[in-house]
C-alpha cells in the first residue's frame, strides 16, 4: 500500500515542483521509499511513496512494460497477481521482479487494455500513462477500498491519494458537499468538500486525453449471475481471508471479539501459523469489548495486544480527525487511529472485519427499519405512541437510533433522505441559512437503484455509499497515517456478488442476524463467540466534548462562527446534544469535526470572511 500523485499537462509541461510537494505530503502512506517518473516530452510526472509489503527488494514503483510505453503506479494490493502473471508470461511478457504485484498492471494493460481491470482481484487505486495513445488512465477498486482524488481544467489534470495533496490557495468549500456532510456525516463520491476537486467512485475508471476527461463504470454492485449456496459463500470467506494473508512482512488483525473479526482471526491463524491481534478498551464497561477479544485470542493462541483509552489526549484526537483529509464525523476514527498507532509497532498489515455487517445485516438499524416500515402504515395516533416509546428507550440505550421516533411522529411522509440523515433538516437549515440542497444526492441515487425488499435495499445502499465513503475512509486514512496497511476480506468482490445473489431470508433474519457467518464460526470458534450478540461500536462523544476535549471544542466552535455558522443555532445544538440529548453527542460531534477541519484549513475561513 502506498501513496500516489501526478500531474499531466497535455499542451505543456507537468509541474515537477508541484508533484514533488504532493508526493512529500503523502510520506506517511509510504515511509519506505520514493519513486518518480517523467515522460520524455515532460508532459507527464508521477510521484510515488512506498510502504513495502511484497517483494521488498524489487517492488519499487513506478513500473513499466518492456519498452516503457506503459508506466503505472499502484496504491493497494493485487491478491491474484501470481495468476495474472502466469497468464502474461504465457503470452510472452517478461518481468523484472520476482513477485511484485504492481508489475502485472502495465503488462496486463498492454495485453488486454482496460480489460485488465476485470482480471484483478484486490484493493487498488491505479494511475497509468499510455504513451502510445497519449492518455492517462485512473481506476479505483470495485468496493472503494483505496481512494483517488483528482482536479483538472482544460488540458491539465492532477491526482493524488489524499485530498490534502490537492489543496491550493484560493480553494473554496463546495456548499452542496457541505450539505451532504451535514446530512450523512460523510461526503459521498464523486463530491469532495472542495469545489473543483472530485474523487473516483468505486468501480470507476477515468480516461484523460486530448478529448478531455471521460469517466465510466467498469463494475457495478450487482448479484452474481449464478446463485451460490450458503456453503459456497463460506468457502469464499475462507478464500478471501487466506488471499489477504500474503505478505513479506508481519501481519495481524484487529480483534473486537465479535463474530466478524473472530472469524477473520481464526482463518488468519490457520493460514499463517501465528498472528498478532489488537483490541482497544474503554473505561466505560458497557463499551468495553476487550474481555471478549481476550477470550478469542486465548482460544486461538494469538499474540494479543490491548490498548486502553482510559485517558484521552486532545492532541491525539485532533491528529486523528485531521488524518481523514476532509470532514468525517465517524467518531470510531479516534480509537481506530490510536489502535493503528499501537499495531504499527508490531506489524505492517492488519486484517479487519469491515463489510460483514452490511453484507449479512449485522446492525440493529436493519431490524428497526424492518419494523418501522410496518408501523408507518398505522394511524397517526398509534405512530405517535410508538414514537414516544422509541424516544424513551433511546434515552437509556444508545443502540436505538433516536431519530426513529421522529420518523414515526410526522403527519406526512418524510423525504427519503431523512431516513438516513444524522442532523435533522430543521437543524441543517438553521445552522447555515441558505445552504442549498444537493443537486444530485449519491445516497438517494444508490437507494433508488437498489433492488429487493426493504432490508435488501438498505444493505445494498450501505455497501454502495456508507461503506466506501465512511467506513473505508476511516480505516484507510487512520491506518495509513501510521504506516499500516488494512485489508478487509469481507469486501472481496466475488464474495459480495455471491451474497447479493442470496435471498434476503438466507442473508438476514430478524431473530438471528448474520446466520451464515455464525454457522461458519461454529466450525472454528467457541459457541459463545459464534453466537455473541452484536455490540455496536459506540464512542462517548458527549463525554469527550464536555470533558477532555472541552477546550478543543471551544476552538472548533470559534472557527465555525468565524466561517459563518449561525451562533444561536449552533449554541442550541450544542446545549441539546451535550446536555443529555437523545443523539448522545452525535450532533455536536458533526460540528466539532467540521470546526477542526476549518482550523486546519484556515485560508478557507479567511476567504469566506473576505466574501
Amino acid at each position: 500500500m502506498c501513496g500516489i500523485a501526478g500531474d499531466v499537462s497535455l499542451d505543456g509541461r507537468a509541474d515537477v515542483a508541484l508533484v514533488a510537494t504532493m508526493t512529500a505530503s503523502l510520506r506517511h502512506r509510504g515511509p519506505d521509499g520514493e519513486g518518480m517518473f517523467q515522460s520524455d516530452d515532460g508532459r507527464v510526472r508521477f510521484g510515488f511513496r512506498r510502504l513495502a509489503i511484497l517483494d521488498l527488494a524489487a517492488g519499487d514503483q513506478p513500473v513499466a512494460n518492456e519498452d516503457g510505453s506503459v508506466v503505472s503506479m499502484l496504491n493497494g494490493e493485487i491478491y491474484n497477481h501470481a495468476d495474472v502473471r502466469r497468464d502474461l508470461v504465457a503470452l510472452g511478457h517478461r518481468f523484472h521482479s520476482d513477485h511484485a504485484d504492481s508489475e502485472v498492471i502495465p503488462h496486463g494493460y498492454e495485453a488486454w487494455g482496460l480489460g485488465v481491470l476485470d482480471r484483478l482481484r484486490g484493493m487498488f487505486a491505479i494511475a497509468l500513462w499510455d504513451g502510445r495513445r497519449e492518455r492517462l488512465v485512473l481506476a479505483r477498486d470495485r468496493l472503494g477500498e483505496k481512494p483517488l482524488y483528482l482536479r483538472g481544467s482544460g488540458q491539465d489534470l492532477t491526482f493524488a491519494s489524499e485530498l490534502g495533496a490537492l489543496r491550493r490557495p484560493g480553494d473554496e468549500i463546495d456548499p452542496e458537499a457541505l450539505a451532504l456532510y451535514l446530512t450523512y456525516q460523510y461526503i459521498p463520491a464523486p463530491r469532495t468538500i472542495l469545489r473543483g476537486v472530485t474523487k473516483l467512485e468505486p468501480g470507476e475508471v477515468a480516461i484523460f486525453d486530448a478529448t478531455g476527461l471521460t469517466r465510466k463504470r467498469y463494475w457495478a454492485l450487482a448479484p452474481a449471475a449464478d446463485r451460490r449456496t450458503p456453503d459456497q459463500v463460506t468457502e469464499l470467506i475462507g478464500e478471501a481471508v487466506s488471499e489477504r494473508c500474503a505478505a513479506d512482512v508481519p501481519i495481524g488483525a484487529f480483534l473486537s471479539g465479535g463474530v466478524d473479526s473472530s472469524v477473520v482471526t481464526a482463518i488468519l491463524r490457520r493460514t499463517s501459523g501465528g498472528a498478532h491481534t489488537f483490541s482497544i478498551g474503554f473505561p466505560e464497561r458497557r463499551l468495553d469489548e476487550t474481555p471478549a477479544a481476550q477470550r478469542v485470542a486465548h482460544a486461538l493462541g494469538t499474540e494479543h495486544h490491548v490498548l486502553r483509552m482510559d485517558e484521552l489526549e486532545p492532541a491525539e484526537v485532533e491528529r486523528a480527525v485531521a488524518s481523514t483529509g476532509e470532514p468525517l464525523a465517524d467518531a470510531a476514527a479516534i480509537p481506530t487511529f490510536l489502535l493503528s498507532q499501537e499495531a504499527s509497532r508490531w506489524v505492517k498489515v492488519v486484517l479487519t472485519g469491515e463489510g460483514a455487517d452490511e453484507l449479512f445485516g449485522g446492525y440493529r438499524r436493519y431490524r428497526y427499519q424492518h419494523r418501522m416500515r410496518r408501523l408507518l402504515g398505522a394511524p397517526l395516533p398509534l405512530r405517535r405512541l410508538g414514537a414516544m416509546g422509541l424516544r424513551q428507550a433511546a434515552r437509556f440505550d444508545r443502540r436505538i437510533p433516536a431519530r426513529l421516533g421522529d420518523l414515526l411522529d410526522t403527519p406526512t411522509p418524510l423525504h427519503p433522505r431523512e431516513w438516513r440523515a444524522v442532523l435533522p433538516l430543521r437543524l441543517r437549515a438553521s445552522l447555515i441559512p441558505g445552504l442549498p440542497s444537493p443537486a444530485g444526492d449519491p445516497v438517494l441515487a444508490a437507494a433508488a437503484a437498489a433492488r429487493g425488499d426493504d432490508v435488501a435495499n438498505s444493505l445494498a445502499t450501505d455497501l454502495a455509499t456508507w461503506v466506501p465513503e465512511d467506513l473505508l475512509v476511516k480505516v484507510d486514512r487512520t491506518t495509513m497515517a501510521n504506516g499500516l496497511e488494512a485489508r478487509p476480506p469481507f469486501l472481496d468482490h466475488r464474495l459480495v456478488e455471491a451474497v447479493l445473489a442470496l435471498p434476503t431470508e438466507e442473508r438476514w433474519r430478524p431473530e438471528r442476524d448474520k446466520a451464515i457467518l455464525r454457522d461458519f464460526a461454529l466450525t472454528m470458534l467457541p459457541p459463545e463467540t459464534a453466537n455473541r450478540a452484536k455490540q455496536t461500536f459506540t464512542t462517548p462523544t458527549d463525554v469527550w466534548l464536555r470533558g477532555p476535549l472541552h477546550t478543543s471544542n471551544q476552538r472548533a466552535t470559534e472557527a465555525l462562527l468565524d466561517w459563518g455558522v449561525d451562533a444561536p443555532a449552533l449554541s442550541e445544538l450544542q446545549r441539546h446534544s451535550l446536555g443529555g440529548g437523545r443523539d448522545g453527542g452525535q450532533w455536536a460531534w458533526v460540528m466539532y469535526v467540521l470546526g477542526r477541519w476549518l482550523i486546519a484549513n484556515q485560508a478557507l475561513i479567511d476567504h469566506r470572511a473576505a466574501v
